[in-house]
């Protein structure tokens, strides 16, 4: 048995794909890891080049793709490590980072699952931990420009009044141990018999919170999740969720609706449910009478921006409202005609 299995789902990632790799084998103990690769049927030549430059890496070649949650879980299965980590495509691991975490978990029996501190590119701190999915978060979140809310200091500290660990994730200190809901996906450390007892990522799951379930459930089970500065990950982002998906942001932001919605059918109550689904519904509905006053009396968006606006608001109602439509898959089933 490996001492650390390391997961990595791909799609086209050739650009990042080899900076990942190489910093893992800089870096990293090699005789005690493992590395799996979970392809999503990339068609950039990513496989190829895995093949060819990395023989020992172990190759999962999926038919399509799967999606973060479940492409994981396919590596995750193939690997025998006393640690899974799951690790971004788009990631440079910096020196020493992976023998710390293991060394901290070695020490800490109670911690199920970490996180290290996660760096921009230009070494810039980057949001390494955040909080569960929020009913009024979510409903704040649709009902006022997000950007707004994140660079206003007023607003987060309102926000905070609400809830004291609201920014904890964005805002907080990031130079302490300290425990915290989830860490940010790109880096996730997990005990396999942790794994062996709650479960992998939930396949329901495509996109958005699959962290943040799995990191629930390891919770409920009596562990502790924590996030731990001393390690170091530079994450570029955007990538491994498949990029054609950050180039469509109303899929995305439709996707992020849909696994907060399953999030709290599988763990919340009746009341919650119903109260997210209100809430959205109510939330979106205004931001489409204050859009469409706005493409009257302003220009600053041509019609072409305001029906694929719409489009979204409008499917995003839909599939809250609707168990068969939200059935389908955001990014590959659901045809939108001005989103793309």
């Amino acid at each position: 048995m490996k001492y650390l299995s390391i997961v990595i789902v791909t799609f086209n990632a050739i650009k990042h794909i080899n900076d990942c790799l190489e910093s893992i084998y800089k870096t990293a103990p090699l005789p005690l890891i493992e590395i799996i690769v979970s392809d999503n049927n990339s068609t950039d030549g990513t496989v190829e080049f895995i093949k060819h430059k990395y023989p020992a890496v172990k190759l999962v070649e999926n038919r399509c793709n799967l999606g973060f949650g479940p492409a994981n879980n396919r590596g995750a299965n193939r690997s025998s490590g006393r640690y899974i980590l799951f690790l971004n495509d788009d990631t440079i691991v910096c020196d020493n980072a992976l023998a710390k975490m293991i060394s901290f978990m070695d020490d800490n029996n109670n911690i199920g699952a970490m996180g290290p501190k996660l760096l921009n590119p230009d070494y810039s701190l980057q949001p390494s931990m955040s909080r569960y999915p929020s009913i009024w978060r979510n409903i704040v979140y649709a009902l006022l420009p997000k950007t707004y809310l994140l660079n206003n200091e007023k607003v987060r500290n309102l926000l905070s009044k609400f809830s004291p660990q609201e920014n904890l994730g964005r805002y907080g200190s990031h130079n302490k141990v300290c425990d915290t809901d989830f860490p940010k996906g790109a880096c996730l450390l997990v005990r396999r018999s942790v794994i062996e007892q709650v479960g992998l990522f939930d396949e329901n799951i495509f996109f958005f919170s699959e962290e943040a379930e799995l990191c629930y459930r390891i919770k409920k089970a009596g562990w502790r999740v924590v996030f731990y500065p001393h390690a170091e990950i530079i994450h570029i982002g955007g990538s491994t969720s498949g990029r054609e998906v950050d180039k469509v942001p109303g899929r995305r932001f439709i996707q992020k609706h849909k696994s907060n919605l399953y999030f709290f059918e599988k763990h919340g109550s009746r009341m919650d449910v119903m109260a997210y689904k209100a809430g959205i519904v109510a939330a979106l509905v205004v931001r489409l009478v204050f859009l469409y006053l706005l493409s009257i009396f302003s220009r600053s968006k041509t019609r072409r921006e305001v029906l694929a606006t719409n489009e979204v608001y409008l499917n995003t109602i839909r599939m809250l409202i609707d168990a068969r439509f939200r059935g389908k898959n955001v990014f590959t089933e659901l045809k939108l005609k001005h989103t793309g």
